[in-house]
């Protein structure tokens, strides 16, 4: 049993194990996702890098990528600068029409599950 993952550039099969019961990755797996390594920045914690990428996966969900006012509502949490951080590192995407998505399949499909 599994996950059928398919965007304009990429179709793939991924075991559902990978993303739920008592064999899914730990979140530990996605640490080089979501932080930086930057031990300077206090601009903003993993935690709230979570939170955005969770609104990004949730946000996208049935679409390869979601609008960049769908990932409103967050509180105090500096999205732009993190948005700027995850896209410097190659973790999301984003279209000139203020569209973003999540590039690592895996990621967001773990996401849509776990957060």
């Amino acid at each position: 049993v599994g996950v059928f993952i398919a965007s304009h550039s990429t179709r793939f099969f991924m075991p559902t194990y990978l993303i739920r019961g008592t064999k899914a990755l730990s979140e530990d797996y996605f640490d080089s996702l979501v932080s930086s390594g930057d031990q300077t920045n206090e601009a903003y914690t993993d935690n709230q890098v979570w939170q955005v990428l969770t609104k990004i996966a949730h946000n996208s969900k049935n679409l390869e990528y979601c609008s960049r006012s769908n990932i409103e509502g967050l509180g105090n949490i500096p999205i732009d600068q993190i948005l700027s951080d995850l896209k410097e590192r190659q973790v999301i995407e984003t279209k000139p029409q203020n569209s973003i998505k999540i590039k690592v399949g895996l990621f967001k499909e773990w996401l849509l599950e776990n957060k």
